[in-house]
């Protein structure tokens, strides 16, 4: 495979009608001998389409002396540098839904016809990439990193006669799970003389109906990933990104014009105990204006086998991007439109191109797709999983339990619910101890004596935790003093008024098992129940004792 050439590029390659499509290459990569089969007369070989020219309103593919296909591959950029900021990343979402706009040139047409092209144009990047720098002009990203699920709201004027908002809110995962969720909405308002304020020149070229021009842009990004890793050492996370602009064009007595796009990706992976990473990303284009219907395009790719090593901070980039490129996957994922799709495994024939702008739409969702895919692996290196290997990974541990005493003289009942903090104490060894309290003490009597203050606490729960050779969690409970109690009182009798009794039994926990299992190490739940019973009497229990991962 190779992986070459820039997206603007490729947009030339577009123009001059000759399409170069689908998996990543790097010039001068050669496929290993007898990897692959060539091209044939009806279709191209996997990671290669057919090389098309339009002839009137047809499609005519390009042959060699043999009349085999041409094919060309998908040429593929460098991805961006990965922030190590939430809002920074979320703010690469920008950057591709400007590219994304080649999905369908349509939904922007009538907006280039009411602004001008390079007023619409100005219009969208103001909206993409005003919110940006507002939010470094007024902090908006610091409040943001507190990470107490806040949101900062911030106004900015780019230029006169345009207004804008900026609302961005950021909210730490908690748990067994490292990471964040961060939001952003933007919002623009620009008049007719600000359209002249953002593109000199415009005055006779807006339409005269124009009264105003409103964008909203929303991005958001999620990472989340397993900050301790399961038995097999292996770690699993995700990388959720989502961008969309609209733009209202409001007029004098007609209807608004409106173009709205998004694009969204979902990049999951798993960092292996050996080092290695495999990845897969989905991802979803949408485009849609006033008069024109909704297209939508969608991307998967997957890969195995990637190293740590990030290809940005390799003195050869190429070299990195051609090395990681040989552990992209062939055989699965592809492109898939409203006009039928791509199939990387079958590969692409002559009869699945369709129309120019069809190729133009799912060659720009196949070169992002692969783009976002590389994106997301780089923030996986770079950032997420640097952060998890500094997380101090330890466990809490919940009982729960619903016990009963039965005896001759009463019945009682009572609940115990205690969670408590396994700190480490040695390699690969955690403890963890807690006051043991029986809550919602019920006494019933059998006889004319009544029960009462009962006492439930006094008692502890002490845990082990121990790693075994085998890779599991080896969990050794304890407790004492696990009896709740009451005293007895009974009525008097003539003038003698007997002095309630206590000690006596209610619900505890003798008998109860087991008291050492094993668990998956990242955590699990044991049922525990049982007691110490004669003949119908004596003290029962279910329950559970369940150790959770945590950071």
């Amino acid at each position: 495979m190779r992986l070459l050439l820039s997206f603007p590029l490729l947009l030339l390659a577009l123009a001059a009608a000759a399409i170069p499509v689908t998996a990543p290459a790097v010039a001068g990569a050669a496929a290993p001998a007898g990897a692959r089969q060539g091209p044939t007369k009806q279709r191209c070989p996997q990671d290669t389409v057919p090389i098309v020219r339009e002839r009137g309103r047809k499609l005519v593919p390009v042959r060699d002396r043999r009349g085999r296909l041409r094919c060309r591959a998908l040429a593929v950029g460098k991805p961006p540098a990965p922030s190590a900021t939430a809002i920074g990343q979320a703010g690469t979402m920008t950057d591709a839904l400007h590219r994304a706009q080649a999905i369908d040139p349509r939904a922007s047409a009538r907006l280039e016809r009411a602004l001008g092209r390079r007023g619409a144009r100005r219009i969208v990047d103001v909206t993409l990439d005003g919110w940006k720098r507002a939010a470094a002009a007024a902090g908006a990203t610091r409040a943001a990193a507190a990470g107490d699920g806040d949101t900062e709201t911030t106004t900015f004027a780019p230029h006169d006669g345009v207004r804008g908002s900026l609302t961005i809110g950021m909210q730490e995962v908690s748990g067994a799970d490292s990471g964040s969720t961060t939001t952003a909405t933007a919002t623009v308002e620009a008049s007719r003389d600000g359209i002249t304020e953002l593109a000199p020149g415009l005055t006779d070229k807006l339409a005269a109906d124009l009264e105003r021009v409103r964008g909203e842009a929303r991005v958001s990004f999620e990472d989340k990933i397993a900050a301790c890793p399961s038995d097999r050492g292996e770690r699993r996370g995700s990388v959720k990104a989502r961008g969309s602009v609209k733009i209202t064009v409001e007029r004098d007595g007609k209807p608004p014009l409106v173009v709205e796009q998004s694009v969204e990706a979902e990049f999951t992976y798993t960092s292996r105990a050996d080092g290695t990473l495999d990845v897969e990303v989905r991802t979803t284009f949408q485009s849609s204006g006033s008069g024109v219907p909704t297209q939508t395009y969608r991307g998967r790719r997957l890969g195995r086998g990637f190293g740590r090593d990030a290809i940005l901070d390799s003195r050869d980039v190429e070299g990195a991007l051609r090395r990681d490129a040989e552990h992209f996957d062939d055989s699965a994922g592809g492109v898939f439109g409203p006009k039928g799709g791509w199939n990387y495994a079958r590969g692409i024939g002559y009869s699945d191109l369709r129309s120019i702008d069809n190729i133009k739409a799912m060659v720009t969702a196949a070169v992002h797709t692969d783009l976002l895919m590389l994106a997301g692996l780089e923030y996986a290196r770079k950032v997420a999983l640097k952060r998890a290997d500094r997380e101090e990974c330890g466990y809490t541990v919940a009982l729960n339990v619903d016990g009963r005493g039965v005896f001759a003289t009463h019945d009682a009942a009572g609940q115990i619910a205690v969670t408590v903090p396994a700190r480490e104490v040695g390699e690969n060894a955690w403890t963890a101890t807690g006051p043991l309290t029986w809550n919602g003490l019920v006494f019933t009597t059998k006889h004319e004596c009544g029960y009462v203050a009962p006492v439930g606490d006094g008692g502890t729960f002490t845990v082990e935790l121990d790693r075994t050779d085998e890779g599991r969690l080896r969990v050794t409970w304890s407790y004492d003093r696990a009896i709740a109690t009451a005293s007895v009182d009974c009525p008097s009798t003539g003038s003698f008024d007997p002095p309630p009794v206590p000690g006596q039994p209610g619900p505890g926990l003798p008998g109860i098992g087991p008291m050492s299992f094993e668990l998956p190490l990242e955590g699990g739940s044991q049922v525990v129940t049982g007691g110490v019973q004669d003949s119908g009497e004596g003290f029962f229990n279910d329950g559970v004792l369940t150790v959770a991962r945590v950071r």
